[in-house]
């Protein structure tokens, strides 16, 4: 337990630390900022040293300034070293100073300088706050002395806003100097914003990234920015009911979410009225909000969760959320506008509090409700962990994803997993690339080595696995030559299409490639000009027919056969096609439509949807096959279905819900049919009814990057493997859970 006192109030943050953020003396006189300034640039990086390790540090040495007379003053030129250069006068915009407008980019190098030098006039003494927030390191001075900088760390992580950072100085009546270096970094807009502030904007500006920060008159809550892990902070002098709840919050990150908690028994017991925010919904200017509850699971599972309208998406702006609770009925709004309600009576009075993840920040929080007497609030309470971490953490930065996942005829489950060691996720380079396989004999508790790890080459796919005769792993993968890749013909030598590979020893050693027979004409079928292909999934049925999505892809709507009405969208053209392989791989049927999209039974349609992208399959008890779509800008996922072992499908239709990040889909043993995505943190949908009905999700961990692999690893107990992206290094963690139409809780 870890208390801090923001006014009259009391707060847990559990095991974190936090202060309330005291408001110092407002200065006597009301300055304004200039807004002529002199800019001199760009100075090389030869005259910085830099130094930004990914997760470590993250400093800025100016091996050589201005000499003090050139910085109390306003020089037509300004030399540093051997270089000098004549200055631009320059009319702020704003509150910003943007070098990269200036001086057409700065081609992503990290040193280049700029400094802006400006006239400072005061009618009598004072003291002013100046504000700043910059990408991505500078140095202050007045009258050619230092007075702030932030060399050691960079802007921290903050919004580049006058709010990033406050100092203060005094000044005596009369004319004075203002001069800023501005540093650039390799990403992001090299430029500063700042202004002069208050007080109380200064005390804001002094929150340490790490901790919980809190301010009063009126209340502001800042959680530690730091990592994407789930933060809760709860009111322990306050227990209510019926209450009313009202706050501003702002999402700096386009993966998050924040919310309000009530009702809260303890840290893992509570209500919770959020705000979901993941990069998949940004195309679409989606906007979801949901009612939630933790039942001590260590999960939490919507109650409602629904696309609201008329809410704008975008970030780094204030909106408004209010949520009351009048006995069972829970409503919330967003902005004003009424969103999901519920009805739920497993909580009667209890604290309120705040909870969010990944960079977001709440004001004018008020809390109104019908008092009830304070009951003991347990101490010293842990957070619950539903996942393991079962592959030791590396030194440096290293990125480690599951790549396959596949439950073997003897019990045993094979992980083939890629560390890059890269200083980035998004890099994919061969030589920085390692593949590592794992062996688990327990259904996914403990993990062992299973060979040695290797290089994968840079134009070999290593394709989807299936265990096509006890011992027997059949590799198959789809290659074809797109914008951005062009297979080697030294392993490829056959054309574009499926290949095909085994193995008798659990995937250490392989056979040569094979090219899969494609039957029909698929040059005219979508091998057609102006596209190209790729395809996202496979699912093996019980009688060993394989399924396979292929996408067409292409950007002139021109091309699409039979466009019309039903095509969604136009823009940005991906239609998936199925085949199938009723021999393991070797040929493959006909590619057809994914989607019947005819208007009316036996009349020609228009053509098929083309909003698809990554495509899960499972097959239900019954033989039905549910298809899911991660939507390329479509609010909902795609949803259809076939109930002739994949000969035809039904028209797509809406899912009630948004998810991304490579789903995947699998039916369990009792016939549940559990969707796994990027949402609402790491999501599972739920369908009782071989896809009907869903449930509302549930959130599994809190960081907001999927592109996992799942399986059924004992009868309702399904295994997930997902990476993580937060401060090196990223590791892989695994959960196993126990699914069933009503709760979802660790099988362990």
């Amino acid at each position: 337990m870890a208390l801090v006192k923001v006014g009259d109030a009391i707060w847990d943050l559990l095991d974190e630390d936090g202060r309330h953020l005291q408001v110092g003396a407002e200065p006597n006189l009301a300055v304004s900022m200039p807004r002529h300034w002199r800019v001199f640039g760009p100075f090389e990086p030869d005259l910085v040293e830099v130094k930004v390790v990914p997760g470590g540090e993250n400093s800025a040495n100016l091996k050589a300034v201005p000499s003090e007379d050139q910085l109390s003053a306003i020089p037509d030129q300004l030399t540093i070293a051997n270089a000098t250069l004549v200055g631009v006068n320059v009319d702020m915009v704003g509150n910003m100073l943007d070098f990269d407008a200036l001086y057409d980019g700065h081609d992503g190098k990290e040193g280049v300088q700029a400094y802006a030098l400006a006239e400072l006039q005061v009618d009598s003494d004072t003291e002013i706050i100046i504000g700043a927030g910059c990408d991505w390191w500078m140095q202050w001075w007045l009258d050619g002395q230092p007075v702030y900088d932030t060399l050691d760390t960079g802007n921290g992580p903050y919004l580049l806003e006058p709010t990033d950072h406050c100092f203060r100085a005094n000044l005596k009546a009369g004319k004075h100097v203002l001069a800023v270096a501005v540093i650039s970094g390799s990403g992001g807009p090299w430029a500063i914003r700042t202004d002069t502030v208050t007080a109380r904007v200064e005390a804001y500006a002094s929150r340490k990234p790490g901790q919980w920060n809190f301010l009063t008159d009126p209340e502001e809550v800042h959680p530690p920015a730091t990592g994407t892990q789930l933060r809760k902070a709860f009111r322990t002098d306050l227990v209510l009911t019926d209450e009313t709840l009202e706050c501003e919050y702002q999402l700096a990150f386009d993966n998050g979410h924040v919310g309000l908690v009530f009702g809260a028994q303890d840290s893992d017991h509570y209500y919770w009225a959020y705000i979901p925010h993941w990069g998949q919904l940004f195309r679409a200017r989606a906007f979801y909000a949901a009612i939630a509850i933790a039942d001590g699971s260590g999960y939490v599972r919507n109650l409602d969760m629904r696309l609201m309208h008329n809410v704008p998406c975008h970030l780094n702006i204030w909106r408004s959320l209010r949520v009351e609770r009048r006995g069972s009925h829970i409503q919330m709004w967003v902005n004003g506008v009424k969103g999901p309600n519920a009805i739920d009576d497993t909580y009667g009075p209890g604290r309120v509090g705040v909870s969010g993840f990944n960079r977001w920040a709440m004001r004018n929080l008020q809390i109104d409700g019908r008092k009830a007497d304070v009951t003991g609030w347990p101490e010293n309470q842990t957070r619950k962990r539903n996942f393991a971490e079962p592959f030791a953490h590396e030194g440096g930065y290293v990125y480690h994803g599951p790549s396959t996942l596949n439950k073997l005829a003897n019990g045993e489950i094979l992980l083939t997993t890629i560390k890059n060691r890269s200083n980035s996720p998004y890099i994919s380079d061969p030589d920085l690339n390692t593949t590592h396989m794992y062996i688990s004999a327990d259904a996914g508790r403990t993990w062992s080595p299973h060979g040695e790890p290797f290089i994968q080459p840079q134009d070999e796919h290593y394709g989807i696995l299936y265990e096509i005769e006890p011992g027997t792993l059949r590799a198959i993968t789809f290659v074809s030559p797109t914008p951005w890749s062009t297979p080697s013909t030294n392993i490829y030598d056959q054309g574009r299409g499926f290949y095909y590979r085994d193995s008798k020893d659990k995937a250490l050693t392989w056979s040569k490639w094979s090219h899969g027979e494609l039957l029909g004409d698929w040059d005219a079928e979508i091998f057609t000009e102006n596209t190209f292909c790729y395809a996202t999934s496979r699912t093996m049925l019980r009688d060993g027919t394989i399924v396979g999505e292929v996408l067409r892809v292409t950007r002139r709507p021109d091309e699409i056969p039979n466009v019309g009405m039903g095509t969604w969208p136009t823009a940005c053209v991906l239609q998936p096609y199925f085949t199938l392989s009723r021999d393991q791989g070797r040929t493959w049927s006909r590619p057809v439509p994914m989607d019947n999209a005819a208007m009316n039974d036996g009349s020609p349609p228009d053509s098929h949807i083309a909003d698809f992208t990554e495509t899960p399959m499972a097959q239900l008890p019954s033989g039905r096959i549910v298809a899911m779509s991660r939507p390329v800008a479509s609010p909902f996922m795609w949803q259809t279905q076939s109930d002739d072992g994949g000969e035809s499908w039904r028209q797509c239709c809406y899912a009630p819900f948004s998810g991304a990040g490579d789903p995947h889909l699998v039916t369990t043993a009792s016939g549940l049919l559990v969707l796994i995505a990027r949402s609402s943190g790491v999501g599972m949908h739920v369908s009782a009814d071989e896809g009907v009905n869903w449930t509302a999700g549930a959130i599994l961990d809190s960081p907001n990057f999927f592109n996992g692999c799942v399986i059924e690893a004992e009868p309702d107990v399904i295994l997930v493997v997902y990476p993580i992206i937060d401060d090196a290094p990223c590791n892989l963690r695994t959960q196993r859970i126990r699914v069933t139409p009503q709760s979802v809780v660790s099988a362990d």
